[in-house]
């Protein structure tokens, strides 16, 4: 199969992942907490993810999932607390813009479905017969619960009025540490 090829039935994946997840939401928004809900919703895509991953028996499948779903889940709360301020705007600009970048580099390196990270291949190897339940588990649900639970910040400023100097204070102690990270990759690779 082709890597074109492979990308489009990936994208169609993840587009059926997402439509469940936001048909669910729009089920679910009075009924619980809008985190909570997200949660659940955030979980419930990453199982269909985890499906088609067995299906094209290639755990690699959820490698993407890092960067397209945090801008949808930030929509969902936009949505869920009507909050379309210029702030949120501007933090789901941020995270799109890194969505894209990420994206953009897992495409470009991607190989196509015969393509499985070195990782996934030695969780295959060591664990055998209980490889989905590792991969599931560690592959899968794992990353979903870490980056949903980092999104928490984002959640509650969406959810709550930020005062401009707060948001000031908090986009220049995210671009700082941007900053310092960047200089100390540089540093050691050179």
């Amino acid at each position: 199969m082709s890597k074109q090829k492979a990308l489009f039935i990936i994208s169609i994946e993840y587009l059926i992942a997402i439509l469940v997840g936001i048909y669910v939401f729009m089920f679910n928004i009075g009924s619980v907490n809008f985190f909570i809900a997200l949660l659940y919703v955030d979980v419930m895509m990453t199982v269909i993810i985890f499906v088609f991953s067995i299906v094209h028996d290639n755990s690699s499948i959820y490698d993407p999932y890092w960067s397209i779903i945090p801008p949808i889940l930030i929509l969902l709360w936009m949505y869920a607390f009507d909050a379309y301020n210029i702030y949120n705007w501007i933090i789901l600009f941020g995270v799109l813009v890194w969505s894209m970048r990420l994206t953009y580099n897992w495409a470009r390196d991607y190989k196509g479905m015969r393509h499985e990270d070195f990782r996934y291949v030695e969780f295959r190897n060591k664990f055998k017969q209980y490889y989905w339940i590792i991969s599931f588990l560690g592959v899968h649900l794992f990353p979903t619960v870490i980056v949903i639970l980092s999104m928490y910040p984002i959640y509650y400023a969406i959810g709550n009025t930020v005062s401009l100097p707060i948001f000031v204070f908090g986009y220049y102690h995210d671009c700082c540490g941007n900053f310092t990270v960047h200089i100390r990759w540089a540093s050691t690779s050179a």
